[in-house]
């Protein structure tokens, strides 16, 4: 399998899984003692997000040296 289509199908999965995100946030109706349960749980979704982006961008340097990757390779990144 080539690089890049490994590669691809990577990029797709973070998209979902940061779409799904995003679409599960639910802010609370907005009162002065909610202001800081809603920072709170802004700040938790910002965290996974860096840790998300975090992790794709060492996914990608890990696999940049690569040409071709086989299905051995495949099946241990998917685990």
């Amino acid at each position: 399998m080539k690089k890049d289509r490994f590669e691809f199908f990577t990029d797709a999965v973070v998209a979902i899984i940061m779409t799904l995100m995003i679409l599960e946030i639910k802010l609370p109706d907005f009162h002065e003692d909610s202001f800081w349960m809603v920072i709170r749980q802004l700040a938790i979704y910002a965290l996974s997000f860096i840790i998300i982006a975090i992790t794709w961008l060492n996914h990608h340097a890990m696999f940049s040296p690569l040409e071709k990757i086989n299905l051995k390779i495949a099946w241990i990144n998917f685990a």
